[in-house]
């Protein structure tokens, strides 16, 4: 019986257990990871509601879905659907009694059913099986530009800068070498002050002699 839920529960996302709770499957949009460049496939979270809960939400809606149960159970064990009511009410009872006595049940692809404090509980498989895979997913990663990762649900700002060969060679002057600068611009300056900004005071003094040229070749 237990394979035969399994698969109902999977096909129609939703399993009442009279007297015990209800099962929904709730769907879970495929989700993009930044760090692993992929996006993971769609999957499904699995919820309990207890029985006093799911008959106040659900109401009248449960009968139809029992009749439904009861029908498909019928086609896929091919039994008729009197035997297969009878069949899945002393399934019921048996787990109400294992639940009752403090049993675990260990419901294979689907969790765990079991009483705590006069309660029932659930607690589902870590990962339910899912037909679809994930896919590698290359985003476009912009120079210069804040992306936002996630990482265990956490959103982190990653930015990546552009390196250019030969950029780590590029420093910036020392303040020492600017101000060595700086003074002697300002000597050279208070020199031209000090001179009147004439042109003798930086050009050669000296007369410049006017020597004939010697005697070379005379004309016949």
């Amino acid at each position: 019986m237990y394979q035969q839920l399994s698969q109902y529960l999977f096909q129609f996302k939703y399993l009442n257990l009279p007297g015990i709770g209800s099962l929904v499957l709730m769907p879970k949009q495929a989700v993009s990871d930044f760090a692993e460049r992929s996006i993971k496939a769609p999957s499904w979270n699995l919820l309990f509601m207890p029985s006093d809960i799911s008959v106040g939400i659900v109401g009248n809606e449960n009968i139809h879905q029992q009749n439904n149960l009861y029908s498909w159970l019928s086609s896929q064990m091919q039994a008729p659907k009197n035997e297969v009511v009878l069949q899945f009410d002393d399934f019921i009872e048996s787990l109400k009694q294992k639940l009752h006595e403090g049993e675990r049940v260990d419901w294979e692809s689907i969790g765990t059913l079991y009483k705590e404090n006069e309660q029932i509980k659930f607690t589902p498989t870590g990962t339910l099986a899912s037909p679809l895979t994930g896919v590698k997913a290359e985003k476009i990663i912009r120079d210069n530009v804040a992306h936002n990762a996630t990482v265990k649900e956490e959103i982190l700002e990653v930015k990546i800068e552009k390196k250019e060969l030969g950029e780590s060679s590029k420093r910036t002057k020392s303040p020492a070498m600017w101000f060595l600068l700086i003074i002697g611009l300002g000597l050279l300056l208070l020199y031209f002050i000090m001179g009147g900004f004439e042109l003798s005071a930086i050009g050669n003094k000296g007369k410049a002699e006017i020597k004939q040229p010697t005697e070379t070749y005379q004309s016949k």
